[in-house]
């Protein structure tokens, strides 16, 4: 059995316990700079993360954070702190891997990604949870947010992401990256693009657009920019994969809408890109686990890693 109260004695102090997540809720406050930011990320209430680092510091009779409003800095007991904290969390996953491949323990998680998103996600994950989860059975599942959304109600999937969220998914989801929008085409509409300066909202109106069938987040998203601006969308052609919308585009008879991210070096090239300006014009991509999966262990983890690469890839 694998503890989660460790011991640490010294020859000043005689010895102090801590528990395990004490140790990466410190973790994760050091990691994101706020309490706001690392209660998100653990799921726990800000006020349970709070009374949690201070038994710590009580223990270890010491401050290890500066507490302001622009968030929380380590103080020099804290920063030598979180050296130990990362080595022992780290021996500690380490441990449970290892036993875990002992006893054969395989698990299987579904994560729920938008054709958008799986552009540039699902290789990466895939790759990372073979490496830092080898026995872990990943079910990436390509679907439309509409979709989504039923799987994740009905427990047929444990994480999603998503780019836009219902008000009732607030409470569940974390934002992990807002991207501005770009409009891209090649041609006469590439020249149409770069006419209108700045490209404003309301100019969507005047380019025919390729979009995604409905139930799809990234229709969604346009059609709401249409219905707050007033205008309606000019919609040339509806595709649901990023590679046939790319081709349509590459032949220059619509143009696309997309964040910076959903356009890799090859497809820039040759194109006019421009930013979508306008308050609304922002594409978030929001992590969502579903309820009754926010206490496993396991789906917290490849939570963490989708966070870990989205993150690396901003």
């Amino acid at each position: 059995m694998i503890y989660d109260v460790i011991t640490i004695r010294d020859h000043l102090s005689g010895c102090c316990f801590m528990e395990f997540r004490q140790l990466r809720y410190f973790l994760a406050i050091a990691h994101h700079g706020t309490f706001r930011g690392a209660s998100e990320a653990l799921f726990i209430a800000q006020p349970a993360l709070s009374t949690q680092i201070k038994k710590l510091e009580e223990e270890l009779n010491c401050t290890l954070f500066v507490r302001s409003q622009r968030g929380a800095k380590l103080t020099d007991a804290g920063a030598r702190f979180a050296q130990y904290a990362s080595e022992i969390n780290d021996q500690m996953e380490a441990t449970k891997t290892a036993m875990s491949a002992m006893a054969g323990d395989t698990r299987r998680i579904r994560v729920g990604i938008p054709p958008l998103v799986s552009k540039t996600l699902s290789l990466a994950l895939l790759s990372r949870a073979r490496h830092e989860f080898p026995n872990l059975q990943l079910e990436i599942q390509e679907l439309m947010t509409g979709v989504l959304r039923d799987r994740l109600a009905s427990g047929a999937i444990e994480i999603a992401l998503l780019n836009s969220r219902m008000p009732n998914e607030a409470s569940q989801s974390k934002c992990l990256r807002t991207e501005r929008l770009l409009i891209g085409g090649v041609g006469e509409i590439g020249q149409l693009l770069k006419s209108k300066k700045p490209f404003t909202v309301s100019d969507l109106a005047e380019v025919p657009l390729v979009m995604s069938t409905r139930r799809n987040c990234h229709r969604e998203i346009v059609e709401h920019l249409a219905k707050t601006y007033g205008f309606k969308l000019s919609i040339a052609a509806e595709v649901d994969s990023p590679t046939r919308m790319t081709e349509l585009v590459s032949h220059g008879t619509c143009a696309m809408i997309a964040p910076r991210s959903n356009f890799d070096r090859p497809t820039r090239k040759g194109y006019v890109l421009v930013p979508v300006n306008g308050a609304e014009a922002a594409w978030e991509t929001n992590l969502v686990i579903a309820s009754g999966q926010r206490k496993n262990r396991t789906v917290r983890a490849v939570a963490d890693l989708i966070e870990r690469i989205v993150l690396s890839q901003a």
